[in-house]
C-alpha cells in the first residue's frame, strides 16, 4: 500500500468523525484536505432569510420592514441612507446580517440646479436663462432678506432685464489732509455693478424639495457681478451652505424615526441609530 492511499484512509477515518450537526446550515467533511462543504444546495429551501432590498423611496422602506418582526435601522444624515438590519441579533446572540433593507434618497433635479450653480462664474447671458429656466422655484430679492428691507421682492422678469443689462464701473476716490506740519493723502477704487434698469439686486430664493419626499426650503444666494476678461461676470452664492445640509440631514433622521414609532411593541422593535453598521467577518 502505497503513502496516498495511507493518506486517504487517514482522511476518510477523521473526517467521518466529525460531528457537523451543530451549524444552523447541513455540511460535511469531505477526505479531500478536509474541506467543509455546504449541502444548502441541495436542500428545498434555503437554511436562512438572506437578501437585500432597495429603494429610492422611505414609504417602501418602511413598508418592507414592517413585514418582519423588528429590525436594527441605522441612519446615515451625510450619505442620506439609512439601511435595517433584520437579522443583526444581540452581544449574547449575533446573527450574520445577511438579511439587510436601504432606502436611498435622490437629489430633486431643483436641487441639483441651484447645487451646480452655486459658486460658478456665469455669463449675463448664461445667468439671465437660468433665472428663466428656473422662475417657477425662484423668488428675487431687491435687499437682503435678514436686513431691514426684508421682504422687497423684485417681479423675475425686471430681474433678468438687470441681469442682461448690468455693467461694471470702476470708481476712483482721493482724499488729502493737511496738518501743520505734515499731508496724508490716500487714494481709493471701487467697481460698482450698474444697470439700465436700475442697481444689482441682492440675490435670489430659491424654493425647491430637496430630496424626494422631503418638504420644500428656501435656499438664498447672493449675487454678485466682477469683471471678467472679456465681459461681466455673475455669480450666485448659497448663504449658510453647511447649514443647510445639516438641517435636511436632521429632517431626513425624524422622517426616519416617525416611520418607525408607531411600529414599536412589547414583542416588536424597531430602534432608530444615528450612524451606520460594518459587519467583521
Amino acid at each position: 500500500m502505497d503513502r496516498s492511499a495511507i493518506e486517504l484512509i487517514q482522511q476518510t477515518a477523521i473526517a467521518a468523525a466529525q460531528d457537523m450537526s451543530a451549524t444552523s446550515i447541513p455540511t460535511v467533511v469531505l477526505p479531500d484536505n478536509l474541506r467543509i462543504h455546504s449541502l444548502e444546495q441541495y436542500m428545498d429551501h434555503p437554511a436562512r432569510f438572506r437578501g437585500r432590498f432597495s429603494t429610492l423611496s422611505i414609504d417602501a422602506f418602511g413598508q418592507y420592514c414592517q413585514s418582519f418582526d423588528g429590525a436594527h435601522i441605522f441612519v446615515d444624515g451625510n450619505a442620506m441612507d439609512a439601511a435595517a438590519i433584520f437579522d443583526l441579533g444581540n452581544p449574547d446572540i449575533p446573527g450574520h446580517a445577511e438579511h439587510t433593507a436601504v432606502v436611498q434618497l435622490n437629489k430633486t433635479a431643483e436641487f441639483k440646479a441651484i447645487e451646480k450653480i452655486d459658486g460658478a462664474r456665469h455669463s449675463q447671458r448664461n445667468m439671465a436663462e437660468w433665472l428663466e429656466d428656473w422662475r417657477h422655484n425662484i423668488v428675487v430679492h431687491e435687499e437682503s432678506p435678514f436686513g431691514e428691507d426684508a421682504g422687497k421682492t423684485l417681479p423675475i422678469h425686471q430681474a433678468i432685464s438687470r441681469i442682461r443689462s448690468v455693467t461694471i464701473k470702476h470708481v476712483s476716490e482721493q482724499t488729502q489732509e493737511e496738518q501743520e506740519f505734515a499731508s496724508q493723502k490716500t487714494a481709493l477704487e471701487r467697481i460698482e455693478a450698474q444697470s439700465s434698469g436700475g442697481k444689482l439686486f441682492w440675490g435670489i430664493e430659491f424654493v425647491c424639495e430637496p430630496y424626494s419626499e422631503m418638504g420644500e426650503r428656501s435656499i438664498f444666494a447672493r449675487l454678485t457681478a466682477c469683471p471678467g476678461r472679456n465681459e461681466v461676470e455673475m455669480i450666485l452664492r448659497i448663504s449658510r451652505p453647511e447649514a443647510i445640509q445639516t438641517e435636511i440631514a436632521t429632517e431626513f433622521a425624524e422622517m426616519i424615526k416617525r416611520i418607525f414609532e408607531p411600529m414599536n411593541t412589547e414583542a416588536i422593535n424597531f430602534p432608530v441609530h444615528m450612524g451606520t453598521f460594518t459587519t467583521r467577518k
